[in-house]
């Protein structure tokens, strides 16, 4: 079977004016399998409408077929898409030692080319509480050590256009974006169960600082980690 890697990629009807076919709704009519390889369908009170659809995708040997009704048609996710296509970045800051009331940071520069569309992954082994904040344009009076990033795609080279930062010092002021506390222990997906995430990305705006500070509220020193999962769109 081909694979088929961008879909759908092109959406073309059959030549000059689009044939239809009227049955009534007590035919039971349905296409068969090799008939059609997509329909649209719309609907009055006494018939049903088919609009014969062929949908062409581009092969991995780079040649446009009209994908086989009988065949499979593979789609993935738009987070997958850009991974594939080398948009996707990442980057991981950890400190097994934040001292109790100590904080770990990550100062993210945005581009003025693109959005970057954010999500962020923080973690906790504390046996207390801590607290996680994001803020925009806030004032910053000396920048952190800028971090490497890596494509998600290890085959690409496309570098990314947001900047990362780690542990800038004397943050004031800012617009607080997300305001959270969360508990220690075992490392977990999601649930406050030492690990909280956000699953609907945040989209930052362009050419502007942000600012995802953890603040240990244990007692004693504990390990505290910020991962951040990106890519760049058009808005």
């Amino acid at each position: 079977m081909r694979k088929f890697w961008a879909v759908p990629l092109i959406l073309a009807f059959l030549a000059a004016g689009v044939s239809a076919e009227i049955r009534t709704v007590t035919d039971n009519y349905r296409p068969s399998a090799n008939a059609l390889l997509a329909s649209d369908y719309t609907t009055n009170s006494s018939a049903l409408v088919h609009f014969p659809i062929h949908i062409l995708g581009l092969t991995t040997d780079g040649t446009v077929e009209e994908v086989d009704a009988c065949n499979g048609l593979p789609v993935i996710s738009e987070v997958q898409a850009k991974i594939h296509n080398g948009r996707a970045f990442s980057v991981s800051i950890i400190n097994r030692d934040v001292a109790a009331s100590g904080t770990l940071i990550a100062q993210l520069d945005t581009p003025t080319t693109c959005y970057v569309h954010l999500v962020a992954y923080y973690t906790f082994t504390g046996q207390g509480l801590a607290q996680a904040e994001v803020l925009e344009s806030p004032t910053i009076s000396t920048d952190g050590t800028t971090l490497t990033t890596y494509n998600r795609h290890r085959g690409k080279t496309n570098v990314s256009a947001l900047t990362v930062l780690q542990d800038p010092s004397t943050i004031t002021t800012g617009t607080l974006l997300e305001n959270t506390y969360f508990g220690g222990g075992s490392i977990g997906a999601f649930g406050f169960s030492g690990s909280s995430d956000a699953n609907i990305p945040i989209v930052l705006d362009q050419d502007k600082q942000y600012i995802i500070r953890l603040t240990n509220y244990h007692t004693t020193t504990a390990a505290m980690g910020i991962t951040l999962l990106w890519s760049c769109g058009d808005e």
